[in-house]
């Protein structure tokens, strides 16, 4: 319980950035293999990279995963037609011990 009045807490100190009236799905309107960019805070090593990178793998549909460390930017790579919840991005950030800033698509190139 005290997990999540901290979740809270930290949502409303930055902004609001996932907030409740948000759409809860990230589907990128591309019909092929989209990508999905994570803000993350706390990333500072290359073994906190792998920590991370496991967690957002364990997510179906996630077929690839780049961090740079320098911006805490994540760029996730998913399966054509393949959707993930907002909620599931910040569950596998917070077991990797991270803090979830933004969800966003990727900007088209």
């Amino acid at each position: 319980m005290k997990r999540i009045l901290i979740i809270v807490v930290l949502l409303l100190a930055q902004g609001g950035a996932l907030r409740a009236e948000e759409p809860d799905v990230v589907s990128p309107a591309q019909p092929a293999a989209s990508t999905v960019v994570l803000t993350v805070y706390g990333l500072s090593c290359p073994l906190c990279s792998n920590n991370l990178t496991g967690q957002l793998k364990r997510i179906p549909g996630v077929e690839e995963v780049e961090i740079d460390l320098n911006t805490g930017a994540v760029s996730v790579r998913l399966a054509e037609g393949q959707s993930v919840s907002r909620w599931q991005w910040l569950n596998a950030v917070e077991q990797a011990g991270f803090t979830l800033k933004d969800v966003r698509p990727a900007a088209s190139p």
